[in-house]
C-alpha cells in the first residue's frame, strides 16, 4: 500500500483497522479504496470501492459516490467483516456526498437502507423486420487509434441524450467504460454514425460470446441526437447482423431515448424490469442536502402546476424534515421516477396536488424513464 495515498488509518474494533486509499482510476473519476484490516494479516479481510459521480436526478445532477468490488476473502467470510466494513464506509462518504448507489443482489443491501430505484428495458429487433439492408456510407467501426479522438464527441451525444433522465451520470469527456477483452469474452466494438462531419449517433456493441445466443447480437449501448439518426445506426446494425447471419439483435436502451423511440418504430420486442429489492440500487446519506440540491428543480415542478413558491417552499421544508415522505427508500425511488405519488395519501387536496407534481413517475411527460447504462456498472 503506498502511504502518500491513504487519508484515513483508524482502529475500528479489538484486532481491526479501517484504511481509505485515494486513486485515480481510468476512465473514472477518483475513487477510494476502503479496506478493513485484521492484525496478522498480510492483506485486507474486506474491501470496497467508493466511486465519486455525479449522478442526474430530473434536470440537475448531484456529486454522489458509487458502491463497488465489495468482497470478502473467501477463509474470512461470514464473520460480520463486510457488515463493519460497510457501514464504515458509508459514514465516510456521509461526509462527502448525500446519496450512494450500487448494483447489488437480492437480500443483502436492504440492511443499509439501499433500496432499488431503476429498472432494465431493453428491444429487441429482428431483422426480417427491414426492409433495406444495404450497407450505409455514414456509418463505420471504430478502430482503437479512432477513440481517444471521437469519445469526447460520444459523450457529447450521450449527455445531450439523458441530460434529463434520472439515474444516468453525467460523464466527463474523458469517460471509457468500454467492456475489455476477455477470455470468454470479447471486448466493445464502436461504431459510428457521422452527419457533416460530427457524430449524430453511436453504439458500443458487445463482442459475440456464447452467452448471447448464435442467433442474437447484444448493443450495450445506442446513443444518438435524435430518433432519425438512431434509426440510420439501426438499420446499420440490422445489415450487420444479416452478414453475419443473426436473426435478431438487442439494445440495452430505455424505451423513450432516441434509440428506443426509432425501434418502436420499427416493431420491436420492449421488455421493461421492475425489481424488488436488488439490481440498480440506492440509500440516501443526508436527507437535507439532497432534498436542499434538488430545491431549484422541485419549485419548478411546483410552479409548472400552479403552486405557488411560498407553499412549494414551506412543503420542501417538510420533505427535507422528513415530516413529508418520512421514508427516504420511498422518497429515493419518487425522486428518480421510479415510482409516482399515488392518490389517497390522506394529504390534503393541495399537498397531493404538489406530490403528483413533484413526482409523476418515470415515463411522464416531466420526467423520463429512470435508466442505469449497463457501462456504467460499478
Amino acid at each position: 500500500m503506498d502511504d502518500r495515498n491513504v487519508v484515513l488509518d483508524e482502529p475500528i474494533a479489538k484486532g481491526l483497522r479501517y484504511t481509505e486509499e485515494v486513486k485515480e482510476h481510468e476512465g473514472w473519476s477518483p475513487q477510494r479504496r476502503c479496506c478493513l484490516w485484521k492484525d496478522g494479516e498480510p492483506r485486507p479481510v474486506s474491501d470496497l470501492e467508493l466511486l465519486s459521480i455525479r449522478f442526474r436526478f430530473g434536470a440537475t445532477a448531484l456529486a454522489v459516490e458509487g458502491v463497488g468490488g465489495v468482497q470478502t476473502q473467501l477463509h474470512h467470510q461470514r464473520k460480520g467483516y463486510m457488515r463493519i466494513l460497510m457501514s464504515r464506509a458509508l459514514d465516510s462518504a456521509r461526509t462527502r456526498v448525500c446519496a450512494a448507489f450500487l448494483f447489488g443482489t437480492p437480500d443483502l443491501y436492504p440492511r443499509w437502507g439501499f433500496a432499488t430505484c431503476a429498472p432494465k428495458s431493453r428491444v429487441k429487433l429482428q431483422i426480417a423486420d427491414f426492409s433495406d439492408l444495404t450497407a450505409i456510407a455514414t456509418v463505420r467501426c471504430a478502430s482503437i487509434e479512432d477513440l481517444p479522438s471521437i469519445l469526447p464527441s460520444i459523450v457529447q451525444v450521450y449527455n445531450r441524450a439523458h441530460r434529463s433522465r434520472p439515474w444516468t451520470l453525467e460523464r466527463e469527456p474523458t469517460w471509457n467504460h468500454l467492456s475489455k477483452a476477455k477470455v470468454w469474452e470479447p471486448g466493445s466494438e464502436v461504431y459510428v454514425h457521422e452527419d457533416h462531419g460530427s457524430v449524430a449517433a453511436y453504439a458500443f456493441v458487445r463482442g459475440h460470446s456464447p452467452r448471447d445466443g448464435h442467433r442474437n447480437m447484444v448493443v450495450d449501448e445506442l446513443g444518438a441526437v435524435d430518433p432519425e439518426a438512431a434509426a440510420v445506426m439501426l438499420r446499420s446494425l440490422a445489415s450487420i447482423c444479416w452478414v453475419a447471419k443473426r436473426e435478431q439483435f438487442t439494445v440495452l436502451e430505455p424505451i423513450d431515448s432516441p434509440a428506443g423511440v426509432a425501434a418502436r418504430r420499427l416493431r420491436c420486442e420492449v421488455t421493461t424490469q421492475y425489481f424488488v429489492d436488488s439490481d440498480c440500487m440506492g440509500v440516501i446519506l443526508d436527507r437535507g442536502t439532497l432534498v436542499a440540491g434538488l430545491e431549484t428543480e422541485l419549485q419548478r415542478r411546483a410552479s409548472r402546476a400552479g403552486v405557488d413558491a411560498r407553499r412549494s417552499a414551506n412543503a420542501i421544508a417538510l420533505l427535507r424534515s422528513g415530516h413529508l415522505v418520512p421514508d427516504d427508500g420511498e422518497l429515493l425511488r419518487l425522486m428518480v421516477g421510479y415510482e409516482a405519488a399515488g392518490d389517497g395519501t390522506g394529504e390534503s387536496a393541495e399537498r397531493e396536488t404538489l406530490l403528483g407534481a413533484w413526482f409523476p413517475g418515470g415515463g411522464s411527460p416531466a420526467l423520463p424513464i429512470p435508466y442505469a447504462h449497463r457501462l456504467d456498472y460499478y
